[in-house]
This record gives C-alpha cells, structure tokens and sequence, in this order.
C-alpha cells in the first residue's frame, strides 16, 4: 500500500511541477507580447503627435493598425488607470485630413 502512495504522491507532484512550468512559460509569453504591443503603440502614438505638432495632416490610421493588431495583448494587462492614460493619449480629432487647430 505504501507503494502505490508513493506514486500517488509522485504524480500528484509531477502534475503540480508540469501545471507550473506550463503557467510560467504562457505568463512569461503574454506578458512579451504586451511588452511588444506597448512598444508598438508607443512608437505610433509618438508619431502622431510629431505629425500633428509639425501641423501636417494627423492620420491616425497607424495607430488604430497598431491597436487593432496588439490590442488583444495589452488589454489583459492593463490597469483601469492605465487604460484611460493610454486612451487620453490619444488626440480626439485623430483622423485623416484633419489639422490639428492652433493659433
């Protein structure tokens, strides 16, 4: 009887072992992929506004490119607070053919 507790035991620490390599390894992979997509969109955002403050057209359309492909990445990630900076960062006149206004 003590035999067949022992694998028990065996298994039973071989699945925690494997269950926590396998959790490590998908954390350490989405959490490179949000680093990515927060470089990415950085990047674009930074753009942006050197076009906007350059008062040539600010076409936004890279950046919604951008979030639209990295976005499924970053959300899970997100603090409320940080999403709402992430989200006033963005201009609210971002478009194509729009100028932004200064006098």
């Amino acid at each position: 009887m003590s035999a067949a507790l022992v694998a028990f035991v065996g298994a039973l620490v071989g699945l925690m072992v494997g269950s926590g390599i396998t959790f490590w390894s998908t954390r350490r992979t989405e959490l490179a992929a949000a680093a990515v997509a927060t470089s990415v969109l950085a990047e674009e955002l930074r753009r942006l506004r050197a076009e906007c403050d350059a008062r040539a057209p600010c076409d936004g359309a890279r950046v919604q490119t951008a979030w639209d492909a990295h976005r499924n990445a970053l959300i899970g990630h997100l603090r409320p607070d940080d999403f709402r900076a992430l989200a006033g960062s963005i201009p609210r006149d971002m478009g194509p053919q729009k100028h932004r206004q200064t006098s």
